[in-house]
């Protein structure tokens, strides 16, 4: 997926993503788990996080 970021090329973009979901996908069938219980996982730990998105993309989280 790097290679494709760097050379902004989609195609190859688009199926490094696949690789790694299929990839994560395997690895939770062989943990016992599924990739939407440890998706629902992860987002039930950040669902109530307040921030914003700087300029640059990154996610800067509201202070208590």
């Amino acid at each position: 997926m790097a290679a494709g970021l760097a050379r902004g090329d989609k195609a190859l973009i688009e199926d490094s993503i696949g690789d790694i979901i299929v990839t994560l996908i395997a690895v939770a069938t062989l943990e016992g788990t599924t990739i939407e219980h440890c998706m629902k996982l992860a987002y039930d730990e950040i669902k109530d996080r307040k921030g914003y998105l700087n300029a640059d993309g990154i996610f800067i989280k509201e202070e208590s």
